[in-house]
């Protein structure tokens, strides 16, 4: 019999990023991807995940803070920001919604698993 295994929404619009972060997941979670925010809102909608792991910037007109507008008024499960923007602005907008981390790229592996598993545990 299989482990259960959480299972982690990755939201990012940079193809090869997200390949990278769903390798760096994919010993520990069950991971599916979406590339912008129609996407990730129909997965969401559609699917029971655990966490959602979500840059800020994404194609399109809606923002990954848009995103983490929809997730806490419909889905309340924890997410992760993962953004190269890292100024007072965007930290100012970023706390409103109220992430469990907020993490700057490129990623590092440790940095992100401790902050899925604390995010998962809290």
């Amino acid at each position: 019999m299989e482990n259960y295994k959480e299972r982690i929404l990755i939201v990012e619009d940079e193809v090869l990023i997200a390949y990278s972060i769903d390798k760096m997941l994919q010993p520990n979670f069950a991971t599916e991807m979406a590339h912008d925010f129609e996407e990730a809102k129909i997965l969401l909608t559609h699917q029971q995940f655990d966490f959602v792991l979500i840059d800020i910037m994404l194609s399109g007109s809606k923002t990954g803070i848009d995103l983490a507008h929809f997730i806490n008024e419909n889905n309340s499960i924890p997410f992760i920001f993962t953004t190269a923007l890292t100024d007072l602005e965007t930290l100012k907008r970023v706390t409103s919604v109220a992430p469990s981390a907020y993490l700057s790229k490129p990623v590092e592996y440790a940095n992100l698993l401790t902050a899925i598993t604390l995010a998962l545990q809290n």
